[in-house]
């Protein structure tokens, strides 16, 4: 297969042709040279296929766990990683991710946290200008459906959690 596919590269194909009139122990030496560096590229991308679906199954077990386990691990901690997933909130709509982040926070989240943990969990935001703000308005939304709360931190900052009972139900409380 490897061969095959030398033969017919271009690159290949030039550098026999332009070696053809040096000697043949240099052709043979270019020959040679080229065949080895196309090897090596087709087993670095083979390498990096298998690399990108390990990559995969990971970023799927850390979804996993960190909703099993409720764990908050920033995006900044895994270094512009995109998750996906079935289960993500992608299918979900961005109001209903913002529901399921905030569910899962321990404490009040500012808009840009929530958009981090958004982008962790796999929901694509590029189709918002601006996503912080789309993240906010939703979160507003949310207060006046009584679903959130938002509060003020004690630099000043707005912040929103999730309203639920003790008994684990979520209601309506007014802010």
């Amino acid at each position: 297969m490897a061969g095959q596919a030398l033969m017919s590269d271009p690159i290949f194909q030039k550098v026999l042709q332009s070696e053809k009139n040096r000697s043949p122990a240099i052709a043979y030496h270019a020959t040679e040279v080229v065949r080895a560096a196309h090897q090596e590229i087709e087993s670095l991308l083979r390498q990096r296929r298998e690399i990108a679906k390990r990559i995969s199954a990971l970023k799927q077990t850390l979804v996993g766990l960190t909703s099993i386990f409720d764990c908050s691990v920033s995006a900044e901690s895994l270094s512009g990683t995109t998750m996906h997933n079935t289960r993500s909130p992608q299918m979900a709509g961005l109001a209903n991710a913002c529901r399921i982040v905030l569910k899962q926070a321990n404490e009040p989240l500012q808009p840009h946290q929530v958009r981090d943990r958004l982008r962790f969990q796999g929901l694509s935001l590029e189709n918002h200008r601006d996503p912080v703000a789309a993240v906010a308005s939703v979160l507003r939304k949310l207060g006046r459906y009584g679903e959130a709360r938002g509060v003020i931190l004690p630099d000043g900052k707005r912040a929103w959690q999730w309203v639920a009972t003790e008994s684990g139900k979520d209601v309506a409380e007014p802010e």
